[in-house]
C-alpha cells in the first residue's frame, strides 16, 4: 500500500511541476529605471572615453589552448582569442 502512495504521490509531483511550467507568461511593464541605457557607438563616442578593462583567468596546463613559453609569457588558442575578442 505505501509502495502505491508513494508511486502516486511521486506522479502528482512530475505531473504538477510539467503543468506549472507550462504556463504563459504575462508581459509586464519595464520601468524606465530598468531599461537599459542606449549604448553609443565608437564612431560617437567621446575622444577621451574610459577604456574597458577585462580580466581573464586561466590555467596554462592545457597546451595548445593555453601554456607558458620560454619567455614565461601565457600563450596558446585561448590567449589569442580574448586578445582577439579585446
Amino acid at each position: 500500500m505505501k509502495r502505491k502512495l508513494g508511486a502516486l504521490i511521486a506522479v502528482l509531483m512530475v505531473l504538477g511541476l510539467t503543468l506549472s511550467a507550462c504556463k504563459t507568461a504575462t508581459p509586464t511593464a519595464v520601468s524606465q529605471a530598468t531599461k537599459p541605457a542606449p549604448v553609443e557607438s565608437e564612431a560617437t563616442a567621446a575622444p577621451d572615453a574610459e577604456k574597458l578593462k577585462v580580466v581573464i583567468a586561466t590555467d596554462a596546463a592545457f597546451p595548445p589552448m593555453e601554456f607558458v613559453d620560454a619567455n614565461k609569457d601565457i600563450v596558446g588558442f585561448d590567449i589569442d582569442m580574448m586578445n582577439a575578442v579585446a
